[in-house]
């Protein structure tokens, strides 16, 4: 059937016409031998390998068949590579594009499609771990996606500025800087595209800047993506001109726009603006956002004839399921209409976060709920929020949906209306509510709260003040020593996890 040496070509041929090709290797000595010159160093990038075989002849040739397996606990996941069709071959080059532990095959076939096959040694490429941009890859897409980076790997990168827009989807990788989001700056060049969009993995320590997206023009995080450590300032989310303008969200989220299962944390958001809500984040469906800094963001004054919109700090959009708040700081925020703070179309849970300095043109400084929906709101601080039409009970919350307030600080000095009482009284639950003259429901308190410096941005209570152990006294509000819940943001079982 064939033959190592030309002597035996006759018996070959005559084996040829009686028997039909094994599809197994020969059981007692290699019929040809198939070997690779790779050697065993540490690759990074594509490297070519030549696989060889010795010659062999066959009647009926038909070609060669050249494939390649990883081989991962002992499976084999087989790849075609090349089929050769030429009869004197006796090599072919391949591209090592991967590490782990590669096997190839080469079969030699006849015009019957019947075929023997021989298999070179195991090789091990060495595992890589960790890319370096600029040092390892220049383009950092190409990096990111290259076959090198398996789940938990990690690509790094130097200290610099970077100009581009960066896709990172599909695959659990960490992304983060050696040194940290001060050096290290992603510039956006690209109009109607976030800076960076991904979905899986995480992106740690980065400056964000310049974007300008459709729907946040900083960052657009999905699926289960994480965001930590980041500054994401000086972005604009803007409505597309190409756009349906029914189609949501274009315009919203100028910093960061956070959707499905994704995670926001210890990032700093600010100087960002939206055409229309959310000038900082953007949140819907089981988006968290935790520990993070959400300042100084505005919404844009929209065209003539067009309403103006809510949410400067944060927009909670009316895909919401399950956004959650917590430990966050939300300060010198502008709405063009309700929520200077924080506009809520949708269901949010709202605990330690504080809340100063905001501002809208309507009303809710702080709050603000459109109808149908509703909040809990615990162990949060509410500080000099206000409005500009409104001079009363709307300066701190604006709500048309439902509300509840527990455990938290309503501290406004400025404009104390009688009407607040109702509102509090319905609404709120020991809490210390200084923007009224009485404090009617359970457990309410109008006192001075004692902050230690409120006016800088300081919202722990002194030693003696009123606030301390007198939040609602069951067993899953206490703080976490133990004792009886205080008011305010440091107050309860998550007062401790200011970052």
């Amino acid at each position: 059937m064939f033959s190592l040496r030309w002597l035996f070509v006759p018996m070959f041929f005559w084996l040829a016409c009686d028997l039909p090709f094994s599809t197994k290797p020969s059981e007692e000595e290699d019929l040809f031998l198939v070997t690779h010159d790779y050697d065993g160093r540490v690759i990074r990038h594509k490297t070519a390998i030549t696989i060889s075989w010795s010659d062999i002849t066959i009647k009926d040739f038909k070609e060669y068949r050249i494939e390649k397996a990883k081989i991962i606990a002992e499976d084999y996941y087989w790849v075609n590579l090349a089929q050769l069709p030429d009869s004197l071959a006796t090599s072919y080059i391949d591209t090592l594009d991967d590490d782990g532990t590669f096997q190839y095959r080469v079969r030699v076939i006849d015009q019957q499609d019947q075929y023997r096959h021989e298999l070179s040694n195991e090789l091990i490429v060495p595992d890589v771990h960790a890319l370096v941009v600029p040092d390892d890859y220049d383009n950092v897409e190409e990096a990111f996606y290259t076959k090198f980076l398996d789940e938990e790997d990690s690509l790094l990168f130097a200290p610099g500025e970077y100009n581009g827009n960066y896709r990172f989807m599909d695959k659990n990788i960490i992304i983060y800087s050696i040194d940290g989001p001060v050096t290290t700056i992603l510039h956006g060049i690209v109009n109607l595209q976030s800076v960076v969009e991904i979905n899986s993995g995480k992106l740690n320590g980065f400056t964000i800047v310049d974007g300008i997206g459709v729907s946040g023009g900083g960052v657009w995080v999905q699926g289960d993506g994480i965001i930590i450590n980041c500054i994401i300032k000086n972005n604009r989310a803007v409505e597309s001109p190409d756009a349906n303008l029914q189609i949501y969200p274009y315009g919203y989220g100028g910093g960061i726009y956070g959707t499905d299962m994704a995670q926001i944390r210890n990032c700093t958001i600010f100087q960002n603006s939206s055409r229309r809500g959310g000038a900082g984040v953007l949140l819907d469906q089981y988006a968290q956002i935790i520990n993070c800094t959400i300042k100084s963001n505005l919404i844009n004054i929209p065209p003539p004839g067009e309403s103006p919109y809510s949410g400067g700090g944060v927009f909670v959009s009316n895909r919401s399921i399950a956004v959650l708040m917590r430990n966050c700081t939300l300060s010198n925020n502008w709405s063009r209409r309700n929520g200077g703070g924080i506009m809520i179309e949708g269901q949010v849970q709202f605990t330690n976060c504080i809340l100063n300095n905001n501002m809208a043109h309507s009303g809710g400084g702080g709050v603000a709920i459109s109808h149908g929906n509703s909040s809990q709101i615990t162990n949060c601080v509410f500080f000099d929020n206000g409005s500009v039409y409104y001079s009363d009970e709307f300066n701190t919350f604006w709500v048309e949906g439902n509300i509840s307030i527990m455990n938290s600080i309503i501290d406004y000095t400025i404009d104390i209306i009688t009407n607040n009482n109702r509102f509090y009284g319905r609404h709120a639950s020991y809490c210390d509510i200084t923007d009224s003259y009485i404090a009617p429901g359970e457990g309410n308190i109008p006192d001075d709260p004692k902050f230690v410096d409120s006016r800088n941005g300081d919202f722990h209570l002194r030693a003696q003040s009123p606030c301390r152990n007198s939040g609602n006294p069951g067993n899953e509000y206490k703080d976490s020593n133990g004792s009886r819940n205080d008011m305010g943001a440091y107050g309860g079982p998550y007062g401790d996890d200011w970052e």
